[in-house]
């Protein structure tokens, strides 16, 4: 009995370990010498600060990455962000002003643009997001979930004075 059950978790953990490695291989490739953020069976966060941004690849399987593009510098427009979440997700923080489009194909997941005032903008976009999510999501947003309770907090007590 504990045989086969060491057995089933040793199938399990060589499946997830070549699925890993394959996954890692393959989007390696595709980043072919752009920056590359990668995350695998955890998280990250990611700071584009001071350098010039222009493109970067996203990969997380079974994570989560969190992407800061507040202080990238200005770089050729539009930027580029290529991800792919596979049963992850990917948290994209950007200035309020920067318009940003969304071609993201979703399976069994979803991505959105969850800045206020996000659908009504038009015109050139800043960031264009592209790429694949399988039993994921992808979000767009202006401030990280702490900096947003933070601020629904002073609010908050600012109105309670």
């Amino acid at each position: 009995m504990i045989g086969g059950l060491f057995r089933r978790l040793f199938f399990w953990a060589l499946i997830v370990g070549v699925g890993t490695f394959l996954f890692r291989q393959n989007r390696q490739k595709a980043a072919a010498g752009k920056k590359h953020f990668l995350v695998t069976l955890g998280g990250g966060e990611f700071r584009a600060a001071g350098d010039e941004f222009n493109e970067a690849v996203v990969s997380v399987m079974m994570g989560g990455a969190v992407v800061d593009l507040r202080n990238a510098g200005m770089g050729a427009m539009p930027r580029q962000l290529d991800v792919m979440a596979l049963m992850g997700g990917v948290q994209v923080i950007v200035p309020e002003d920067w318009t940003v489009r969304m071609d993201v194909r979703p399976m069994m997941g979803g991505a959105r643009d969850s800045r206020t005032g996000a659908a009504g903008r038009s015109g050139q976009p800043d960031l264009v997001i592209s790429g694949r999510v399988i039993m994921g999501g992808v979000e767009v947003r202006s401030q990280t979930p702490q900096e947003q309770a933070a601020q629904q907090q002073s609010q908050q007590e600012r109105e309670a004075a």
